[in-house]
């Protein structure tokens, strides 16, 4: 899961001899994976050398959570104690609810791709076309 977001953020650039580099997307890299063109231990796809990348990941997770604790324990503590409850912080609440469905989904996803990853095929680019 953490390649496929890594690829479709664009991590992955195929370098063939004879062709201008482009970045790949998850299904272009599990091809090349699957027919045994690129070999990801080689080049680095390693479950660890992706997670390597994100030196902030975690930091920036705690201070999503502890902000959205606060936020529900603080209103729901105050619908406890009968007080006031705005629009505004309802409307937090609902967005807080639809957001961790996708915060969860992607709990793989790399945070942020500065460097690419570049993929040498032990083929040709024609013969890679051709089979395909």
């Amino acid at each position: 899961m953490a390649r496929a977001f890594l690829a479709d953020m664009g991590g992955f650039i195929l370098d063939v001899e004879g062709y201008e580099n482009f970045p790949l997307n998850a299904k272009q890299v599990h091809y090349l994976v699957k027919k045994g063109y690129v070999n990801y231990e080689e080049v680095g796809l390693s479950k660890e050398a992706i997670t390597d990348k994100n030196k902030g990941e975690a930091l920036v997770r705690l201070i999503t959570v502890v902000q959205i604790l606060w936020f529900t324990l603080n209103t729901l503590g105050r619908a406890i104690q009968r007080l006031a409850i705005t629009t505004l912080e309802l409307t937090t609440l609902g967005f807080i609810m639809c957001t961790l469905g996708t915060y969860c989904l992607w709990a793989h996803k790399p945070l942020d791709v500065r460097s690419h990853i570049y993929l040498k095929p032990g083929i040709t680019m024609a013969n890679i076309l051709e089979e395909h």
